[in-house]
């Protein structure tokens, strides 16, 4: 059993980046391992994986296993060949090659993400039934002390008038990390309550699963 508190988790907005990189193939593993000719990557690189496997396609992965012409994409276990169907892996990698902080962060919540279910009663049966759809979309949300000369402000403010799609690193104080990619969204409009900091809210409404790593 353990628990955690969130003092000391701090979140990281990626804001460069590496040239994509062809990938011309992922395995069918425990651990995926991608084919890509003179990839550069490097154990412990963080890339964002585009793919047409739907479930790991736009998803942020840490590199292990690093050799000439392949990589591991940690954690991400593509055994299942009916959620990833032989043959139809190819993509790109893009190495994050740099983190912004965003500091002065109040406090964070999420929505969204929940299952959905399409609920079946058969003309026989007097007891419905849910079946397992999809996930609802989900969003964080990022309450920030207000104040635009900061670096983390300045990326966000950045990536939200550009509409851009970045990834988004949060970073417990156990040393755990969680990956997302989506859309940055920033209203500059500060929250002013008598006797509290002016906060402005950034928002991250996610395009796929996020990625855990215990540490």
């Amino acid at each position: 059993m353990a628990f955690s508190i969130p003092d000391g988790t701090t979140i990281h907005l990626g804001t460069t980046f590496g040239t994509p990189v062809a990938v011309t193939s992922i395995s069918n593993a425990a651990t995926a391992v991608a084919t890509a000719a003179g990839h550069g990557f490097a154990n412990g690189d963080i890339i964002v994986l585009k793919t047409g496997w739907q479930r790991a396609n736009e998803r942020v992965f840490r590199v292990a296993a690093s050799a000439a012409g392949t990589f591991e994409l940690e954690g991400l276990d593509t055994s299942d060949t009916s959620a990833f169907p032989v043959g139809t892996s190819g993509g790109t990698a893009m190495k994050v090659t740099a983190f912004t902080q965003v500091s002065q962060i109040i406090g964070i919540s999420t929505s969204g993400g929940e299952q959905q279910f399409a609920t079946v009663s058969p003309l026989e049966s007097d007891f419905e039934i849910q079946i397992p759809t999809m996930y609802s979309a989900q969003s964080i949300s990022m309450e920030i002390g207000d104040d635009p000369t900061l670096a983390g402000y300045q990326a966000l403010k950045k990536a939200a008038d550009a509409r851009a799609i970045r990834p988004l690193m949060m970073q417990n104080k156990n040393g755990s990390k969680i990956y997302y990619y989506g859309y940055v969204s920033l209203n500059e409009t500060p929250t002013k309550n008598k006797g509290q900091v002016d906060t402005v809210n950034s928002s991250f409404s996610l395009l796929s699963r996020p990625t855990r790593y215990a540490a």
